[in-house]
């Protein structure tokens, strides 16, 4: 008890002696010359640690550090993502940093590394709220060129044999539908080893390569073989989704990829077929009113290697506001007043696709009524001469042949107020009027009702028929 008492006393004292930022060296383990070693090329490197709160985050770090060195001497880029996981040790210390290499292999390569020496030190530092601690550490790694390349080749040799061996199993397989999604994934996984290699071809011998190569040629082969029997039926839209149905000899193939691009509906993407061989493709129509979509009975990383000659098949989506099918009637009452907005309507809807009839229509679609009046207003006094006229719009939209009306909107109103026209006889009063030659909010009046009538056809459309029209 007396020596416990003691030892904390000693503690006390130690602190109370210490300056506010003070360090001192507490403690230290391990070969001292590590220090000041300096890396040998080829040979050896150091690593050194950045402070750490503890004595294994303190020799992660250094870890991590003399692995980016090796890296670097191998002519590679690396980028350090904090604290993710990396399966297997290095002695009893458990490495939790990643290097982001441009291939598992690398990591593979550098993580297989072990420190054969190592130099910690802790040091106390006197903080406001007290005493602190903190490590840094040195290792030293041998690493070489040569060991590395040895790795390399083990790595081919393993590699080559194990897709010779899944392309043997794919071969056996009698379900033909899992026999093809077998081996469009074992394609993707040969090419994501292949990149590596063709990457550092220095690395491997050339007759051990040409082996590997071969092994692809074979599975890109056995693929061509089956793909003609492979087949993507565009259904219909579900929950704006559109779905499509892969097929394998007229059966549902599932867990096959697709790849389907589309820049009008931004789609660049692989897909997977679920149980019944369906994949649901989201539509989100922004500007675009018609979408051209791609669709590849395959990888986009195959389809983009042109490889193997993967079927392909061109759709257009029609969105819910472009059909022809729909006829729009459009009348002015009278017939010569509002010709600017009516020629606005016109244009909208031509645009989107949409057949278009001057006057009254009794086909399928709607029709949109326009009914404007004037009436004279008091002269001012600020106008002699001028003969004022106020007009007074009117708009309706009717769901035809139920006759339903689906949108109103009239002018002038809170936002549109000023709809005079002014002129030196009442034709040209009335004439000025009806056009709104004096709203200033002219414009944001057409864009906006042409933007209203057509999110209430839209919504009307998709109520009424649940389904966009796909054209194959």
């Amino acid at each position: 008890m007396n020596k416990i008492l003691l030892l904390l006393l000693c503690f006390v004292i130690i602190a109370c002696a210490m300056q506010i930022g003070e360090e001192k060296l507490k403690d230290k383990k391990g070969k001292k010359a590590l220090k000041n070693m300096q890396p040998v090329q080829n040979k050896f490197v150091i690593g050194v640690s950045t402070w750490q709160e503890s004595e294994s985050e303190a020799l992660q770090s250094a870890m991590l550090n003399a692995r980016i060195q090796i890296v670097e001497s191998l002519g590679l880029k690396v980028e350090i993502r904090s604290f993710e996981q990396v399966k297997g040790s290095t002695g009893s210390m458990n490495i939790d940093k990643k290097l982001d290499l441009r291939s598992s292999i690398y990591a593979k390569s550098i993580l297989s590394t072990e420190y054969n020496q190592y130099y910690t030190e802790k040091w106390m530092e006197q903080a406001q709220d007290g005493i602190r601690y903190k490590y840094k550490s040195w290792v030293k790694i041998e690493f070489s060129k040569e060991k590395h390349k040895q790795y390399w080749l083990g790595f081919l040799r393993d590699a080559n044999a194990k897709f010779t061996m899944k392309l043997s199993e794919c071969r056996s397989n009698t379900d033909e539908a899992e026999k093809i999604s077998a081996l469009m994934n074992l394609l993707k996984s040969y090419y994501d080893t292949e990149k590596d290699f063709s990457d550092n071809f220095w690395l491997v011998r050339e007759e051990l390569y040409n082996k590997f190569i071969v092994t692809g040629k074979e599975i890109s082969e056995e693929i061509m073989s089956e793909m003609n029997n492979v087949r993507i039926i565009v259904d219909s839209l579900r929950d704006d989704n559109f779905v499509m149905r892969v097929n394998y000899h007229d059966k549902p193939l599932r867990n096959y990829p697709v790849y389907i691009s589309s820049p009008e509906l931004e789609l660049d993407h692989n897909f997977i077929s679920g149980r019944k061989g369906e994949i649901l493709i989201p539509v989100h129509f922004k500007d675009a009113r018609n979408a051209d979509v791609r669709v590849y009975a395959g990888l986009k990383e195959i389809a983009d290697r042109n490889a193997i000659i993967i079927p392909d098949q061109r759709f257009c989506i029609v969105s819910p506001l472009n059909k022809a099918g729909f006829v729009v009637g459009i009348k002015m009452n009278p017939e010569s007043y509002g010709i600017e907005f009516r020629d606005t309507i016109l244009k909208n809807f031509k645009d989107q696709g949409f057949t278009v009839k001057l006057g009254e229509s009794t086909d399928k679609g709607y029709q949109i009524t326009c009914d404007i009046s004037t009436e004279f207003q008091k002269s001012l006094k600020s106008y002699p001469g001028y003969i004022i006229s106020k007009s007074f719009y009117d708009i309706k939209v009717v769901r035809v042949p139920d006759q339903e009306i689906i949108y109103t909107y009239s002018i002038p109103n809170d936002r549109y107020r000023d709809t005079r026209g002014f002129g030196l006889t009442e034709k040209k009063s009335v004439t000025n009027a009806v056009n709104l030659k004096n709203l200033s909010l002219k414009n944001d009046f057409f864009s906006i009702t042409m933007r209203n009538i057509n999110e209430y056809i839209e919504r009307d459309i998709k109520e009424r028929t649940g389904v966009m029209k796909i054209n194959q």
